[in-house]
This record gives C-alpha cells, sequence and structure tokens, in this order.
C-alpha cells in the first residue's frame, strides 16, 4: 500500500524546467568567504558564467559607499531543504541591518533577463522574520521602468511598471505558508512569473519545510518590465524598480534574513501550485492505483 503525504505530493511536482535554466547565482561556496565581507567577497556568482563582452557579471556591493552584507553557511536544515528542490548550496548571502547595505549590480538584461521578454525568477529565501516593514529583496530599473520584489510585514508584494499609466502589483502573504510561528529556518521558494506574451504577472511562494505555497496573478500590459537602470539587492540602487504610480514604498528597511540562490529561466514556467491543486492531484493518483489493485 502507497501513502501520499502533502510533502511527498509537493516533492514529485516539477516546479522548474531545466532546459530553460539560464543561470542560477548564488554566494561563494568557499569557506574562506564565511564571516564579515567586504565588497571583495559578498558577491553573487552566476554558473554558467555569463559573459557580457569581457565582463563577467557579477553582484557586488559598492567599493565607494562599502556597503556590505555577511556570507554565512546555512542552518543544515535549510541546506536540507534546497537539497530538496535540487539545489546543493551551504552558505548563503545573509543581510546585515544597515542604513545603506545592499548589493548593487549591472541592469537585469545584462545578465541574461531581458528587457520586455517572457522570463521566470526563483528566489530562495529565508526571512528572519515578518513584522518588519518595507523590506526590499530585489529591484531592477527605475522610477519609470522597472520592478521591486519587497515585503510589508508578511505581505509579499511584486510590483512592475512601464509608467504611471501601466504600472501594478500583485500581492501574496506569507504568513499563510508557515504552520504557526514563522520559523526562521524555513526557506522559502519565491517564483515571479512574468507572460509579456499574455499579459500577465504572476507571483508564488512556496514554503519549503511545510509543502504550502500560494499564488496570485495580476494583468499587465506594458512592454517593459526591468528598464534600463542596475539592480539592488537588499536596498534600491538609485531608484526602486517599479515605484511608477506609487506602487512601492517611498522608502525601504532592508531585507532581513537569508538568501540561498536566485535563478532565471526563458521561459514562463507555471506558479508554484497551491495545497488545494496538490491535494487533488494526490487524490487522482490514489484513485489511480486503487483502480490498478
Amino acid at each position: 500500500m502507497i501513502k501520499f503525504s502533502l510533502l511527498s505530493l509537493v516533492a514529485i511536482i516539477p516546479t522548474t524546467t531545466s532546459a530553460a535554466l539560464v543561470t542560477t547565482w548564488t554566494a561563494s561556496q568557499n569557506a574562506a568567504d564565511l564571516g564579515d565581507a567586504d565588497e571583495s567577497t559578498a558577491q553573487l556568482f552566476p554558473s554558467p558564467v555569463v559573459n557580457i563582452g569581457e565582463n563577467e557579471v557579477q553582484y557586488t556591493s559598492s567599493s565607494t559607499n562599502k556597503d556590505f552584507t555577511n556570507v554565512v553557511e546555512l542552518t543544515t536544515t535549510q541546506q536540507e531543504q534546497l537539497a530538496g528542490a535540487g539545489l546543493s548550496i551551504t552558505q548563503g548571502l545573509n543581510n546585515v541591518r544597515g542604513a545603506t547595505r545592499k548589493l548593487i549590480g549591472p541592469t537585469f538584461q545584462a545578465f541574461g533577463g531581458g528587457n520586455a521578454g517572457n522570463t521566470t525568477i526563483d528566489f530562495f529565501i529565508s526571512p528572519d522574520k515578518l513584522d518588519d516593514v518595507s523590506q526590499l529583496i530585489f529591484e531592477t530599473g527605475g522610477s519609470g521602468a522597472g520592478s521591486s520584489l519587497n515585503m510589508n510585514g508578511s505581505i509579499m508584494t511584486f510590483a512592475a511598471a512601464q509608467n504611471a499609466a501601466t504600472a501594478v502589483k500583485t500581492n501574496v502573504d506569507l504568513n499563510s505558508i508557515y504552520a504557526g510561528i514563522p520559523n526562521t529556518d524555513d526557506m522559502l521558494h519565491v517564483r515571479l512569473g512574468i507572460d509579456m506574451a499574455n499579459d500577465t504577472i504572476t507571483l508564488s511562494a512556496a514554503n519549503l519545510a511545510t509543502g504550502l505555497s500560494i499564488n496570485n496573478s495580476i494583468a499587465y500590459t506594458g512592454t517593459i518590465w526591468a528598464g534600463a537602470d542596475g539592480t539592488g539587492f537588499f536596498n534600491i540602487q538609485g531608484s526602486a524598480g517599479g515605484s511608477a504610480g506609487e506602487n512601492v514604498p517611498s522608502s525601504y528597511a532592508n531585507f532581513d534574513g537569508q538568501l540561498g540562490a536566485v535563478s532565471r529561466y526563458n521561459t514562463v514556467l507555471a506558479p508554484i501550485p497551491e495545497p488545494s491543486s496538490v491535494v487533488l492531484l494526490g487524490l487522482a493518483a490514489c484513485g489511480f492505483l486503487r483502480r490498478r489493485r
């Protein structure tokens, strides 16, 4: 007799398509980089390496302002959760609270994102708490054309704008994917699906520990979502991407937590399935097995 649990069903449902994967960025997995990192070590390294002309694309902190984060050893629990999602990662970037601490990088299209094409971006993050106001995880582009992934308390928002007329945002409540009090060891898989062909943007999030997920979509009629300005992790670089139409806060606190990896796909992948969908698939599978007996 075969038993299915919610977690086992989540594990067997593919949420990514490897053929569409362009690249994954992670912190250096070199143990020598552990500890208080400065601009020379706090980086996101692409694998495979993406080359734009002679420049290897890396997200690095500002050497002028010496903004930085920490490279930290992820907990065993976090590592196991990431391994279950197919990622062999031992170290991550841990933001250290400060007014300007961040990672900054070139335009999103420079690391293969494209300025207007269909795209899926996966973030693997672990928020330390869900009661901070206006935490920024990622932004690219400026106030006229750009996008932003941010949190206000437990509400995660993805905003995109070509201009004030096209500015939109979609939200999910992260409280719904935790089992009671948020556990800081829980790693979240956050997916942005940007479907320019069908004028739709989808934000979905899954908790790799609880197996719970949530998603929400919104219509977007613009032709540019990334903008031409640079990209910031943990705090803005220049203007906040997606801020046209006041869809993102005018000021941010830094993201408080760990970033395990960022992956980009050159196609629109399905949203992470919600529990109701998973349960229906499980019932269908059980019915199939029953018929076989």
